[in-house]
């Protein structure tokens, strides 16, 4: 596998999961409700603690998809480049 393959490779994961958490962002700001009617349905819990969760899972996956996607491509384009040589 060469630098260019896994650079690719990368680049597709780090958009694709960008464009992921920009329509989970969009979905719950303006569909809270209806996703809070749905899940409350079957994990009966308090609004502020539903709210907390959203933006938990929102966060970690903003630094899940930093870590293990936009810093090694970000990375390996540098190595391509030659700057790390």
């Amino acid at each position: 596998m060469d630098i260019q393959l896994l650079t690719s490779f990368f680049m597709g994961t780090s958009i694709l999961n960008f464009v992921l958490l920009v329509l989970l962002s969009l979905l719950l700001t303006f569909g809270s409700d209806f996703i809070y009617s749905i899940h409350n349905k079957v994990f009966p819990m308090p609004r502020e603690t539903f709210t907390v969760v959203l933006y938990s899972f929102l966060g970690f996956y903003k630094i899940a998809w930093l870590a293990a996607g936009v810093i090694p491509w970000i990375t390996l384009l540098l190595m391509g480049s030659g700057i790390f040589q």
